[in-house]
């Protein structure tokens, strides 16, 4: 075997050894700082979190008081533990993710969405019932946004969501699905992005679920 081509497998051989267990960690040490920021947020009684295909993610489940029941959500990280793979993965656009429920046992009204322009032009069309709703855009903290209810009195609330989002660039999708006495929020995290921003959105949906709204 010509010698430079073994010299370029070992190289290229530690190279990818050392990108996995510096992205585990990283991706670990990601994983640790989201779920850390969505606790202080939640603030859960009690607490769960199942590790999804090693250096993948994990899925949460949390215990919580009043006026909620539970959470449930799935921190979904790059892979940064494959060298090779990493580049294609961003290319399709496969960053890190989080997405999660928040439940209550209280009556819920109507459903509304706040999205992402950019999310709504790509994800728009698998919302259910999207085409009975109502749609209005806005501009908020520089960025585009999209409302679909189907009460209007759900209207202002999503604006107000929208106006006092901090971190708006890693925002996708905010849901209040009254059938399902849930909402659902959704992030392109980075350290301090699910802290800020739930911290911002859940105080103000509270206060919505408290108001019998």
């Amino acid at each position: 075997m010509n010698q430079y081509l073994l010299f370029g497998i070992v190289a290229l051989a530690i190279a990818a050894t050392g990108a996995y267990f510096f992205g585990v960690r990283k991706n670990r040490a990601l994983a640790a700082a989201y779920s850390a920021e969505c606790e202080g947020a939640l603030r859960p009684k009690d607490r769960d979190y199942v590790n999804i295909g090693g250096a993948i993610g994990f899925q949460l489940t949390y215990r919580l008081g009043e006026p909620w029941t539970e959470a449930k959500g799935t921190i979904t990280l790059a892979a940064r533990q494959s060298l090779l793979y990493l580049p294609v993965s961003l290319l399709l656009g496969m960053r890190d993710r989080f997405a999660i429920n928040v439940f209550t046992a209280r009556a819920m009204r109507g459903e509304g969405h706040l999205l992402s322009a950019s999310w709504e032009r790509a994800h728009g069309a698998s919302i259910e019932g999207r085409d009975r709703m109502k749609r209005e855009t806005l501009d908020a903290g520089g960025k585009h946004f999209v409302i679909l209810y189907d009460h209007d009195d759900l209207a202002p609330f999503l604006k107000t969501l929208a106006e006092n989002l901090p971190q708006a660039e890693r925002f996708r999708h905010f849901c209040w699905y009254g059938q399902n006495k849930t909402v659902f929020l959704h992030l392109a995290p980075r350290v301090g992005t699910v802290g800020a921003v739930m911290s911002s959105v859940m105080p103000r949906v509270t206060e919505r679920l408290k108001a019998g709204a």
